[in-house]
């Protein structure tokens, strides 16, 4: 066989087969790394998807508000501006920026009779 004995041969042959189940391996382990990632694409598509449409669902109920209901919001905020207002007033009214605070006197408590002077 073109200079080569019968036992390098066959060595040749078994590593030639080996290489073979190799390769046949490492591209069963790349099929399934490439269909894992188009399955996680897949599935990252569906989740993302999923999350626009809840968002849009929530914009629509909340874009459906009727101009009834939008008076009665700014109603009450204009009404609660107006208290907060009052509030302010009323607090500023009560203080006297002229008085000065002074601060009471400590007071002296009895000595405790556990702890020695």
């Amino acid at each position: 066989m073109n200079g080569l004995n019968n036992d390098s041969a066959e060595t040749l042959r078994k590593i030639y087969l080996l290489h073979k189940r190799v390769v046949i391996f490492l591209v069963g382990v790349m099929s399934l790394g490439v269909l894992t990632g188009i399955v996680g694409c897949v599935l990252i598509f569906i989740l993302f998807t999923a999350v626009v449409d809840s968002a849009a669902q929530g914009l629509k109920q909340t874009s459906g508000m009727t101009s009834d209901s939008l008076k009665d919001l700014n109603n009450s905020a204009a009404q609660l501006e107006r208290q907060f207002q009052e509030l302010q007033r009323t607090t500023t009214q009560r203080r006297n920026p002229q008085q000065t605070i002074k601060p009471t006197p400590a007071r002296q408590h009895a000595p405790h009779p556990m702890i020695p002077r």
